[in-house]
């Protein structure tokens, strides 16, 4: 996990900027909002960029560069929205994941910084405060593999050892390899494989040797003709949503992402 310095409003103190020079990525909230109609809800925006990076730029059009006019301190702002739901006895988070922001273990890590602080601000550091977190789990991983629409991948995880059984006849030569080796099963074009995957899932639930196959991944579209993922290891809660871009940045808009994390908090 990347080490993130924490932006205060008066500026950031010689320490952290010791610390920002052996860094690559930063970030910081940006905005909080508290919805008045329901205050148990709670939307928002970390922003982070990578810097110390600046390389000329290629327009892919015209096939020509020109020198990047950024500055080494600077980067490409990215926004991670989410979301928060205050329960009577937990908290419910939903956060964006685009591949380029950051991680809940990074915000973690960003708020336990001022916890930290805030602590020590009110009681010498002598009270303790610990955060964490659980992902929450889709429903039983056969239920929604029936649900599926279609099932397009099906990557099955074998223990090496099957390369050298009677089922492959391979080499047991396996020593270089890593334990697990993967199947990779795929759907001719606008069919199914969810039949198949149901055989493996079976094999899967009722095998007797814990090192036969052990994780199941299946890649599909549900009713909605939306993405799914399932997968036997941590069925983790994903839900895809269709959201709209600045045309001229190409940045997720804001007031649309957030409005939709809301009504999925408050619909859990």
């Amino acid at each position: 996990m990347s080490h993130f310095v924490c932006f205060k409003k008066n500026g950031i103190n010689l320490k952290e900027k010791k610390e920002l020079m052996q860094i690559k990525k930063v970030c910081s909230l940006e905005s909080v909002i508290i919805n008045e109609a329901n205050q148990n809800i709670i939307t928002g925006v970390f922003k982070s960029a990578e810097w110390h990076y600046r390389p000329p730029l290629w327009d892919v059009v015209s096939d020509t560069e020109r020198d990047n006019p950024k500055e080494i301190t600077e980067g490409e702002k990215e926004k991670t929205h989410f979301a928060i739901k205050i329960a009577d006895k937990e908290v419910f988070f939903v956060l964006e994941v685009n591949g380029k922001g950051i991680t809940i273990n990074s915000i973690i890590s960003y708020l336990k910084s001022f916890i930290k602080e805030y602590l020590k601000s009110i009681n010498n550091g002598n009270q303790k405060l610990t955060i964490y977190y659980e992902t929450i789990a889709k429903d039983n991983f056969l239920e929604e593999l029936k649900k599926l629409k279609r099932s397009i991948v099906a990557k099955v995880s074998f223990n090496k050892s099957l390369i050298g059984s009677e089922a492959l006849n391979f080499s047991d030569r396996t020593e270089n390899l890593q334990n697990d080796i993967t199947l990779i099963l795929k759907a001719e074009r606008n069919q199914s494989i969810t039949e198949t995957a149901i055989d493996f899932f079976n094999k899967f639930n009722g095998q007797n040797v814990s090192n036969s196959i052990s994780n199941i991944r299946i890649e599909g579209k549900d009713k909605n003709n939306d993405n799914i993922i399932l997968d036997t290891s941590f069925m983790e809660k994903i839900e895809f949503a269709n959201v709209s871009l600045n045309s001229n940045t190409g940045e997720v808009q804001t007031v649309n992402i957030l409005s939709l994390l809301k009504t999925y908090l408050i619909n859990l």
